[in-house]
């Protein structure tokens, strides 16, 4: 479920070196983009990256960086979303939308403005 929304959409980048990736070259000083939103819909890197599925097992996604760049908060937030629903879940028996939901109107910054949901517990 990280994965599906970040809530940082791109950064920029500045190229310290001359490299290849994926075919482009990129040189020393040249201005980059990282996409956040691409890279977790890249069919080469995952199966079904347009498919919303919570068992979808991803740990090489962007949402809290990779390898040297990894956040310390990974842990915390994964074990944070494991108690929650390990709560909520055995509690609920529906949960549907009850209305249209809205995004915020950034480019930066991405995130649900609002979310209408009715559940019903047990």
């Amino acid at each position: 479920m990280i994965r599906w929304v970040y809530p940082v959409n791109h950064f920029g980048r500045t190229a310290t070196k001359n490299v290849e990736l994926g075919g482009q070259k990129i040189a020393k000083g040249d201005s980059l983009v990282v996409l956040f939103g691409s890279e977790s819909r890249d069919e080469n890197s995952m199966e079904g990256p347009q498919k919303f599925d919570v068992k979808h097992n991803n740990d090489r996604n962007m949402t809290f960086g990779f390898g040297a760049h990894s956040r310390l908060g990974r842990y915390f937030a994964k074990m944070e979303i494991a108690a929650f629903f390990q709560e909520l879940l055995p509690r609920t028996k529906t949960v549907e939308l009850d209305g249209e939901s809205a995004y915020m109107a950034f480019s930066l910054v991405v995130g649900l403005k609002t979310l209408p949901i009715r559940f019903e517990f047990n």
